[in-house]
């Protein structure tokens, strides 16, 4: 049987914990505002050593951007605009 031609339904109504017991956690919704038209350095302007830092670089038409995880983990998305085109980066 294809995958497609399965019940893929969730049965809510079974459950290992009472469901009352489950907690919200974290930030409300919008609780961590995202980055829009970021400023970016140099890596010679940087206060760490290039190697040090992890994170998601993206090059579309040359123009080329890095978003490091130190960075990334406080804001979670950026949106910018890259080689002349929208995106959004999430982490």
């Amino acid at each position: 049987m294809a995958l497609a031609d399965q019940d893929l339904a969730t049965d809510t109504s079974v459950s290992s914990i009472d469901i009352d017991a489950i907690m919200g956690g974290g930030p409300a919704k919008d609780g961590i505002p995202a980055l829009t038209n970021p400023e970016f350095v140099s890596v010679d302007d940087t206060q760490v050593p290039a190697d040090d830092v992890q994170g998601i670089l993206l090059d579309i038409d040359g123009d080329v951007r890095y978003y490091p995880y130190n960075i990334l983990v406080w804001h979670e998305v950026v949106n910018d605009e890259v080689g002349g085109k929208p995106v959004t980066v999430t982490f």
